[in-house]
């Protein structure tokens, strides 16, 4: 597993399994995105304006990832800052 943030997009993405081919995005709120495979297995999750919090426990859940658990929760307990911008 792999954590990506790119703090200018202030955005998230954690590779859960590159071996996976894409199937389909499942929005879950306005910030939170599963990419599944066809069969439902997760292969990334991706969090838009991390830096304002997230919980992935219901994602955990919902999508069986248990032995994973501690490190989402790790990854959900970073601190992330995105590249303030100057006004245009």
């Amino acid at each position: 597993m792999k954590a990506t943030y790119d703090p200018e997009a202030d955005a998230l993405y954690i590779d859960i399994d590159k071996a996976l081919e894409f199937g389909r995005t499942i929005e879950i709120d306005d910030a939170r995105m599963v990419d599944v495979d066809r069969d439902g297995r997760v292969i990334g999750i991706e969090v838009i304006s991390p830096s304002y919090g997230f919980s992935l426990s219901d994602i955990i859940d919902r999508f069986e990832l248990e032995e994973l658990r501690l490190e989402l929760e790790e990854i959900e307990a970073r601190e992330y800052k995105p590249i303030a911008r100057r006004p245009q």
